[in-house]
């Protein structure tokens, strides 16, 4: 899998957030945080949950779809070339 950085994490959100702009952008970034101190509690990888946690809802990208944005944030994390996200 193509392992993503915190920089490139955040471009993406950001360009999500350019085009559905709403409360979930700052959620998404309230929940990476969240994730993070979890992940360091449970000696699991810090960074990875960062970047899930603040890609969680990137299918909102597309507008008020309310469960399809799952299926979209994956359909557009793997069309940017990360193949095993889940």
């Amino acid at each position: 899998m193509k392992n993503l950085t915190r920089e490139e994490a955040n471009n993406i959100l950001d360009a999500a957030a350019e085009m559905n702009n709403g409360p979930w952008y700052k959620h998404s970034q309230n929940v990476a945080k969240a994730t993070e101190t979890l992940a360091k509690n449970l000696n699991l990888d810090p960074n990875r949950a960062y970047v899930y946690g603040l890609l969680h809802d990137v299918g909102r990208r597309e507008g008020c779809t309310y469960v399809r944005h799952i299926i979209d944030g994956y359909n557009h994390m793997k069309n940017l070339g990360y193949e095993d996200i889940r």
